[in-house]
């Protein structure tokens, strides 16, 4: 025998409600600034696009921020690569993780994102 509970649509849409997540994707929280990060980005170089720009990037960072290049057609830009953020750039966007390479670097941080654990930092 089946037992009807009283209210259990509403009870199931506020729990459904209460669980819902807009800053991030469940298993993408590292991503959830990278648009937030890449606007800084295009503020601080779309004035001086005469030169291209270079960005070291933590490697899980490189689909999204090659989308964001092509997407705000940041030409000026040279695409990001999964070789890692440890050289010399003229922007970095690196995790917490990466510490010792902002110390080897003696990097500037612009900005940090707490939701992602992100920075963004510069020579």
């Amino acid at each position: 025998m089946i037992y009807s509970i009283p209210y259990l649509p509403q009870l199931l849409n506020v729990t459904n409600f209460l669980c819902f997540n807009i800053t991030h994707y469940y298993c993408w929280e590292y991503d959830a600034s990278t648009k937030k990060a890449m606007k800084k980005i295009y503020d601080l170089t779309s004035s001086a696009t005469d030169r291209k720009y270079c960005m070291g990037i933590n490697w899980v960072f490189e689909p999204s921020t090659n989308y964001y290049i092509l997407k705000n057609q940041m030409f000026w830009m040279e695409w990001t690569h999964r070789g890692g953020p440890d050289d010399i750039y003229d922007y970095y966007y690196l995790r917490d993780d990466d510490k010792r390479i902002a110390k080897k670097h003696h990097l500037k941080r612009i900005e940090s994102f707490p939701l992602s654990k992100t920075y963004l930092a510069v020579l």
